[in-house]
């Protein structure tokens, strides 16, 4: 606890100092992603906050990177279609051409999207783990610290993408795509341009993390 009951600290931890922040408790759990009526609410959700966070005037706040930016998602990888170059003969000849091929055509894809679509303040982690449902309901979206200028779609795309690791190749991941889907446009609509710019922003979001 903080001397003058501050919800938030400084404090000296071996790895240096860190902000520490005391939230109240939050009920509800981790969504079960198979389970289509909370996975709907969660697109519903989704739509919801980021209808309130457009309006929220982000000019002059030190914001994450966006996830256009891949070279700047670690300090050490400046210029990404380089990395896997600095590995070696850990990787070998035909990977580090098929992966720089994939990279090379996602950021020229995704540039061409980011044009088109205009962008906004976004989550930025859209996943199960940062999510909590109640009866079926979401409670709550936390973790914010990825927070940044991106298209809209770009939520919604991180939501496709982890909502379907356990079932890739399955047919059973057409009904979670529908559900999310139903559930986002109950609370706001996708352009044409936004539904096509899907596949691009979840190898984006891939490519990034």
């Amino acid at each position: 606890f903080t001397r003058r009951g501050e919800m938030c600290a400084t404090v000296n931890t071996p790895d240096g100092m860190k902000l520490m922040v005391m939230l109240p408790f939050l009920g509800g759990a981790n969504p079960d992603v198979s389970n289509l009526a909370q996975t709907k609410s969660v697109g519903t959700a989704i739509a919801q906050l980021l209808n309130a966070m457009k309006k929220v005037d982000a000019r002059g706040l030190r914001l994450p990177p966006p996830y256009i930016d891949l070279d700047r998602v670690h300090p050490l990888i400046p210029e990404p279609l380089k990395a896997l170059d600095e590995l070696g003969s850990l990787v070998d000849k035909t990977t580090r051409f098929q992966v720089n091929d994939i990279l090379d055509r996602v950021i020229a894809d995704a540039n061409a999207c980011w044009k088109k679509l205009g962008a906004q303040l976004t989550h930025g982690d859209v996943i199960p783990g940062n999510i909590l449902v109640q009866d079926d309901r979401v409670c709550a979206i936390l973790d914010f610290e990825n927070c940044a200028i991106n298209p809209r779609a770009m939520d919604l795309a991180g939501a496709l993408d982890t909502w379907l690791w356990d079932v890739l190749g399955k047919d059973t991941l057409w009904g979670r795509y529908d559900a999310l889907g139903h559930g986002f446009v109950s609370a706001s609509k996708l352009s044409r341009d936004e539904i096509a710019a899907l596949p691009t922003l979840i190898l984006l979001r891939n490519a990034s993390v």
